[in-house]
């Protein structure tokens, strides 16, 4: 079996699109959403908290979905 085949065989290609795509484009957004935030002083606290919890989030997604596919072997 190649290692294209392992990525996408059964129910592999999830784990494979959250660990690629998901994941990072959270992560991504949080971070440019905190480099980028303009304005919205009276909310800041929320926002930034809303932030941290978008890359965490993102982080996490690829931390369990590697495990999972890393299970799958």
């Amino acid at each position: 079996m190649s290692l294209l085949d392992f990525f996408i065989q059964g129910h592999n290609w999830v784990y494979s699109f959250h660990i690629l795509i998901v994941g990072p484009y959270l992560a991504l957004l949080g971070y440019l959403l905190k480099k980028y935030n303009l304005g919205f002083k009276k909310y800041e606290d929320f926002i930034n908290g809303a932030i941290m919890t978008l890359i965490i989030v993102g982080i996490l997604i690829i931390v369990y979905h590697s495990y999972k596919l890393y299970s799958m072997k």
